[in-house]
């Protein structure tokens, strides 16, 4: 991803809780991401949402926590935290047992 959609991103998306037309044509750009998902990398023609991970890779999402690079994100966030070319993802199964 560029520099300046990054920009974009933290600059608009983090402190108005929405995508700048601006924002959306660099996203348009179809740059190639690698996201790391628990020490196993995917690669995807664009940049995904937290949410879009999660339906791609088939995990359901319920019983799980997910951190992205060591920040725990609330499933609230999920449809809109967009992940970046490099971040380290954890998803972490809840489990029962005894």
């Amino acid at each position: 991803m560029n520099i300046a959609l990054q920009i974009c991103y933290i600059l608009y998306d983090k402190l108005f809780f929405g995508i700048h037309p601006f924002c959306l044509q660099l996203l348009n750009q179809k740059d190639m991401i690698t996201v790391n998902v628990n020490n196993q990398n995917h690669s995807f023609r664009e940049p995904v949402k937290l949410l879009e991970l999660l339906e791609q890779l088939g995990i359901k999402n319920s019983g799980i926590a997910v951190a992205i690079d060591n920040e725990v994100i609330s499933k609230a966030q999920w449809a809109t935290t967009l992940l970046v070319n490099g971040n380290n993802v954890l998803i972490i199964q809840a489990a029962q047992g005894g």
